[in-house]
């Protein structure tokens, strides 16, 4: 019988768990609200409209998007301020809010993995080279490059206001092994063969932001052309969340629509990097489910 069983093909569910996602994904903007549900997130809509500007989270939210990287700097540091003692004790509750929780649990897993992973390469005679395709900011590089000056780090972002910020944050410490460059991760262009080999690349809370697969095919396919042979992919997953019908009704994102997220199964993701020959070793989750960080060596 167990011989039977490892005889027989694997078969994969990624189509199912795409669609049973979307179907909820369709429930929350499509779908009819119950009546008490439609005024509750009206309020917060209206309180945040009225009162919001007060919070320097919210306010950040509200220009830049909630999902934006100026938005998680703001989350990463992690002090509540603002406009009066009612700004900050707002500020301090949308802080406090389990997503954020989780956001801050999923930047320290993230930054146990690539110490680990560099002292893996380092250990190996490797000269590390990391990419983030879409760090924003990325404070918690600099972090890295200030603990490990002989690691050259390029952090790369689509908007402007991020990058700016970065290589401000970067000529503050006086750290010449950090640079930032505006680039579209979801542009095939955006990944020289040639130029930028990295050994660590890191993709941190983008793809949860993107429905669509093959979208982010393009950036795998990229990642996969330009990653060194043996190389790392530290990933970031959502596979459950428990406020997604909240943030779609109340928040708006960097496109200022509404925030609309699909999950994707950590089985789905997996998936689809190992496709593109990443092999999937270890993961990080918080206490809470909701975010992981996972570890894949790219065979070539």
């Amino acid at each position: 019988f167990i011989d039977q069983c490892f005889q027989r093909e694997d078969c994969s569910l990624v189509g199912e768990m795409v669609n049973k996602t979307k179907q909820e994904q369709d429930k929350i903007s499509y779908g009819s609200l119950p009546r008490w549900k439609e005024v509750s997130y009206f309020m917060q809509r209206v309180m945040m409209k009225k009162l919001g500007f007060l919070s320097d989270g919210m306010k950040i939210g509200l220009q830049y998007g909630f999902d934006s990287g100026v938005t998680l700097d703001h989350v990463y540091k992690n002090t509540p301020s603002g406009h009066t003692w009612l700004g900050k004790m707002i500020d301090k509750n949308y802080l406090n809010s389990i997503g954020w929780r989780g956001i801050r649990q999923r930047k320290v897993n993230m930054m146990t993995a690539i110490e680990e992973k560099i002292a893996l390469l380092q250990k190996q005679g490797e000269k590390v080279c990391i990419l983030d395709i879409a760090g924003g900011p990325a404070r918690y590089l600099i972090e890295i490059a200030e603990a490990y000056p002989e690691v050259e780090i390029q952090v790369r972002d689509y908007q402007e206001q991020n990058v700016q910020e970065g290589r401000a944050l970067a000529k503050e410490k006086n750290l010449s092994n950090i640079t930032y460059v505006q680039s579209d991760a979801f542009e095939a262009s955006s990944y020289d063969k040639e130029g930028n080999r990295p050994n660590i690349v890191i993709i941190s809370g983008v793809f949860e932001l993107f429905e669509n697969n093959d979208l982010i095919g393009v950036a795998m396919d990229g990642v996969a052309s330009m990653i060194q042979d043996n190389g790392y992919l530290l990933y970031t997953g959502q596979p459950w969340h428990p406020q997604l019908e909240q943030i779609a009704n109340v928040l708006g994102n960097h496109r200022q629509e509404k925030w609309i997220m699909r999950r994707r199964s950590q089985y789905e993701l997996d998936y689809l990097f190992g496709l593109r020959g990443f092999e999937k070793e270890q993961m990080f989750i918080d206490n809470w489910g909701i975010f992981t960080v996972s570890c894949a060596h790219f065979k070539g």
